[in-house]
């Protein structure tokens, strides 16, 4: 069952526990989503948390890129990180879900380097608080496969800074 049958089932009935996800192939626990009385109130996934995480399952679910299976546990939930109805979640989806898609052509090769131009760091033009916190991951990592699995960000944010930064003449490119 996908993500968003699951969300709906349970809204449906009010429910209030876990959905964990699951690797559908070796069963590895890979985050879980919090619902109380039928609102998703808090998510973890893969070393992502809110938000992001909940899009990064769906986005995950959707194009079948890592193979997920959902197991509904009731229980009592207590924190709450935020407050989202299943159909609010549903049209935030589809706007990140057209993102992902439109990205997707643009994202570099996951084998070549990015490093930081020095002058750019002196004389280059203003960056937005996206391309920054890319900026502050590629200077721990290089590798573009790094760069996306260290960010925090949603994967289409992180192409959509990469480019841009790329434009702006921030990155150098260095193919091993």
């Amino acid at each position: 069952m996908s993500l968003i049958n699951s969300l709906t089932e349970q809204a449906t009935f009010s429910f209030s526990g876990r959905i964990n996800v699951l690797h559908a192939e070796t069963k590895q626990f890979l985050g879980t989503i919090q619902m109380k009385d039928g609102l998703i109130v808090d998510s973890f996934y893969r070393g992502m948390e809110g938000k992001n995480s909940l899009f990064k399952i769906l986005i995950e679910d959707m194009t079948d890129a890592f193979p997920l299976k959902f197991i509904v546990e009731p229980e009592l939930i207590e924190n709450e990180s935020f407050s989202y109805s299943v159909s609010d979640f549903t049209k935030e989806a589809r706007r990140h879900y057209e993102n992902y898609l439109a990205s997707k052509k643009l994202k570099p090769p996951g084998h070549i380097k990015l490093l930081i131009k020095g002058d750019f760091m002196l004389h280059g033009s203003q960056v937005n608080s996206t391309e920054f916190q890319v900026l502050k991951v590629i200077s721990d990592y290089s590798k573009v496969d790094d760069i996306y699995n260290e960010s925090g960000l949603m994967e289409y944010e992180v192409t959509n800074a990469l480019v841009s930064l790329r434009k702006k003449g921030a990155l150098r490119v260095y193919q091993p």
